[in-house]
Protein backbone atom coordinates (compact mmCIF):
# COMPACT_ATOMS: atom_id res chain seq x y z
CA UNK A 1 0.00 0.00 0.00
CA UNK A 2 1.21 3.47 -0.81
CA UNK A 3 -0.16 6.86 0.08
CA UNK A 4 -0.04 10.01 2.12
CA UNK A 5 -2.49 11.41 4.69
CA UNK A 6 -2.63 15.08 5.70
CA UNK A 7 -4.57 16.83 8.44
CA UNK A 8 -7.36 18.74 6.65
CA UNK A 9 -7.05 21.79 8.91
CA UNK A 10 -3.30 22.16 9.38
CA UNK A 11 -2.00 20.43 6.27
CA UNK A 12 0.46 18.51 8.44
CA UNK A 13 1.46 15.14 7.07
CA UNK A 14 0.13 12.44 9.41
CA UNK A 15 1.24 9.36 7.51
CA UNK A 16 3.27 8.52 4.43
CA UNK A 17 4.36 5.26 2.88
CA UNK A 18 6.06 5.03 -0.52
CA UNK A 19 3.92 7.93 -1.78
CA UNK A 20 6.24 8.44 -4.76
CA UNK A 21 5.59 4.91 -6.04
CA UNK A 22 2.70 4.80 -8.52
CA UNK A 23 0.19 2.04 -7.84
CA UNK A 24 -2.84 0.82 -9.73
CA UNK A 25 -5.96 0.62 -7.53
CA UNK A 26 -7.42 -2.86 -7.15
CA UNK A 27 -10.82 -1.66 -8.37
CA UNK A 28 -9.27 -0.63 -11.70
CA UNK A 29 -7.67 -4.05 -12.03
CA UNK A 30 -11.07 -5.69 -11.47
CA UNK A 31 -12.68 -3.64 -14.26
CA UNK A 32 -9.86 -4.45 -16.69
CA UNK A 33 -9.94 -8.15 -15.77
CA UNK A 34 -13.71 -8.26 -16.24
CA UNK A 35 -13.47 -6.53 -19.63
CA UNK A 36 -10.79 -8.98 -20.79
CA UNK A 37 -12.87 -11.93 -19.60
CA UNK A 38 -15.99 -10.68 -21.40
CA UNK A 39 -14.01 -10.27 -24.62
CA UNK A 40 -12.37 -13.68 -24.35
CA UNK A 41 -14.68 -16.13 -22.59
CA UNK A 42 -18.04 -17.58 -23.60
CA UNK A 43 -20.60 -15.48 -21.70
CA UNK A 44 -22.97 -18.44 -21.46
CA UNK A 45 -20.37 -20.81 -20.00
CA UNK A 46 -20.85 -21.94 -16.42
CA UNK A 47 -18.39 -23.35 -13.92
CA UNK A 48 -19.44 -26.84 -12.91
CA UNK A 49 -18.93 -28.66 -9.65
CA UNK A 50 -19.67 -32.34 -10.09
CA UNK A 51 -19.87 -35.43 -7.94
CA UNK A 52 -18.33 -38.59 -9.36
CA UNK A 53 -18.53 -42.18 -8.16
CA UNK A 54 -15.26 -44.10 -8.08
CA UNK A 55 -15.89 -47.55 -9.59
CA UNK A 56 -12.73 -49.05 -8.11
CA UNK A 57 -13.69 -47.92 -4.59
CA UNK A 58 -17.36 -48.64 -3.80
CA UNK A 59 -18.87 -46.03 -1.49
CA UNK A 60 -16.38 -43.31 -2.44
CA UNK A 61 -17.60 -40.17 -4.20
CA UNK A 62 -15.43 -37.30 -5.38
CA UNK A 63 -16.56 -33.68 -5.34
CA UNK A 64 -14.72 -32.31 -8.38
CA UNK A 65 -14.27 -28.57 -8.33
CA UNK A 66 -14.48 -26.78 -11.66
CA UNK A 67 -14.14 -23.21 -10.45
CA UNK A 68 -17.23 -22.59 -8.29
CA UNK A 69 -16.15 -20.44 -5.36
CA UNK A 70 -19.72 -19.82 -4.22
CA UNK A 71 -21.05 -23.33 -3.55
CA UNK A 72 -23.03 -22.96 -0.34
CA UNK A 73 -23.37 -25.17 2.71
CA UNK A 74 -26.29 -23.06 3.97
CA UNK A 75 -29.80 -24.51 4.13
CA UNK A 76 -32.01 -23.88 1.07
CA UNK A 77 -34.19 -21.35 2.89
CA UNK A 78 -31.22 -19.24 4.01
CA UNK A 79 -30.03 -16.28 1.94
CA UNK A 80 -26.27 -15.97 1.80
CA UNK A 81 -23.82 -13.40 0.50
CA UNK A 82 -23.98 -15.20 -2.88
CA UNK A 83 -27.61 -14.93 -3.98
CA UNK A 84 -28.82 -17.99 -5.89
CA UNK A 85 -25.65 -19.98 -5.27
CA UNK A 86 -25.71 -23.72 -5.85
CA UNK A 87 -26.06 -25.75 -2.65
CA UNK A 88 -23.94 -28.67 -1.58
CA UNK A 89 -27.17 -30.17 -0.26
CA UNK A 90 -28.41 -30.35 -3.89
CA UNK A 91 -25.34 -32.37 -4.86
CA UNK A 92 -25.83 -34.63 -1.84
CA UNK A 93 -29.48 -35.17 -2.80
CA UNK A 94 -28.48 -36.12 -6.34
CA UNK A 95 -26.09 -38.73 -4.94
CA UNK A 96 -28.77 -40.03 -2.53
CA UNK A 97 -31.20 -40.37 -5.45
CA UNK A 98 -28.83 -42.82 -7.17
CA UNK A 99 -29.30 -45.23 -4.27
CA UNK A 100 -25.55 -45.39 -3.68
CA UNK A 101 -24.35 -45.91 -0.12
CA UNK A 102 -21.66 -43.29 0.43
CA UNK A 103 -18.93 -44.14 2.91
CA UNK A 104 -16.40 -41.45 2.00
CA UNK A 105 -16.26 -38.13 0.15
CA UNK A 106 -13.12 -36.57 -1.26
CA UNK A 107 -12.60 -33.17 -2.84
CA UNK A 108 -10.65 -32.93 -6.08
CA UNK A 109 -9.08 -29.48 -6.35
CA UNK A 110 -6.74 -30.41 -9.20
CA UNK A 111 -8.44 -28.03 -11.67
CA UNK A 112 -6.17 -25.26 -10.38
CA UNK A 113 -2.42 -25.49 -10.09
CA UNK A 114 -0.01 -23.19 -8.38
CA UNK A 115 -0.37 -21.13 -5.23
CA UNK A 116 -3.76 -20.43 -3.69
CA UNK A 117 -2.71 -16.91 -2.68
CA UNK A 118 -1.59 -14.14 -5.04
CA UNK A 119 1.85 -12.58 -4.62
CA UNK A 120 1.60 -9.75 -2.12
CA UNK A 121 -1.51 -11.08 -0.38
CA UNK A 122 -1.05 -11.02 3.36
CA UNK A 123 -2.43 -14.17 5.04
CA UNK A 124 -3.45 -11.94 7.97
CA UNK A 125 -6.08 -10.39 5.66
CA UNK A 126 -7.97 -13.71 5.42
CA UNK A 127 -9.56 -13.37 8.84
CA UNK A 128 -10.44 -9.76 8.01
CA UNK A 129 -12.76 -11.05 5.30
CA UNK A 130 -11.09 -9.40 2.33
CA UNK A 131 -9.45 -12.43 0.74
CA UNK A 132 -9.46 -16.21 0.82
CA UNK A 133 -7.09 -18.78 -0.65
CA UNK A 134 -8.49 -19.55 -4.12
CA UNK A 135 -9.49 -23.13 -4.88
CA UNK A 136 -11.65 -24.58 -7.69
CA UNK A 137 -14.42 -25.33 -5.21
CA UNK A 138 -15.05 -23.26 -2.10
CA UNK A 139 -17.87 -23.36 0.39
CA UNK A 140 -19.44 -19.91 0.64
CA UNK A 141 -16.30 -18.23 -0.70
CA UNK A 142 -14.48 -19.34 2.44
CA UNK A 143 -16.74 -17.19 4.63
CA UNK A 144 -17.19 -18.37 8.21
CA UNK A 145 -20.66 -16.79 8.46
CA UNK A 146 -21.95 -16.64 4.87
CA UNK A 147 -25.13 -14.74 5.76
CA UNK A 148 -23.30 -11.55 6.77
CA UNK A 149 -21.53 -9.07 4.53
CA UNK A 150 -18.66 -8.49 6.94
CA UNK A 151 -17.90 -12.17 7.55
CA UNK A 152 -14.37 -13.20 8.26
CA UNK A 153 -12.86 -15.86 6.01
CA UNK A 154 -11.63 -19.16 7.31
CA UNK A 155 -7.91 -19.81 7.45
CA UNK A 156 -8.66 -23.47 6.67
CA UNK A 157 -8.73 -24.63 3.07
CA UNK A 158 -11.90 -23.07 1.62
CA UNK A 159 -12.87 -26.35 -0.05
CA UNK A 160 -13.27 -27.98 3.37
CA UNK A 161 -14.16 -24.94 5.46
CA UNK A 162 -15.96 -25.75 8.67
CA UNK A 163 -18.78 -23.25 8.79
CA UNK A 164 -21.88 -22.91 10.90
CA UNK A 165 -23.69 -25.63 8.97
CA UNK A 166 -22.31 -29.17 9.15
CA UNK A 167 -21.06 -31.46 7.85
CA UNK A 168 -18.37 -30.45 5.30
CA UNK A 169 -15.26 -30.54 7.47
CA UNK A 170 -16.30 -33.85 8.99
CA UNK A 171 -16.75 -35.79 5.78
CA UNK A 172 -14.54 -34.24 3.12
CA UNK A 173 -10.96 -35.32 2.61
CA UNK A 174 -8.60 -34.04 -0.08
CA UNK A 175 -7.27 -36.30 -2.78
Amino acid sequence: MTGRIHDAETGAELWEQNSGVPMQPASVNKVLTTAAALLTLDRNARLATTVLAVDSQPGLVVLKGGGDTTLSAAPEDTDTWYKGAARISDLAEQVRNTGMTVTAVRVDTSAYSGPTMAPGWDPADIEGGDIAPMEPVMLDGGRIQPTTVESRRSTRRPSTRAGPWPPPSRWIRHR
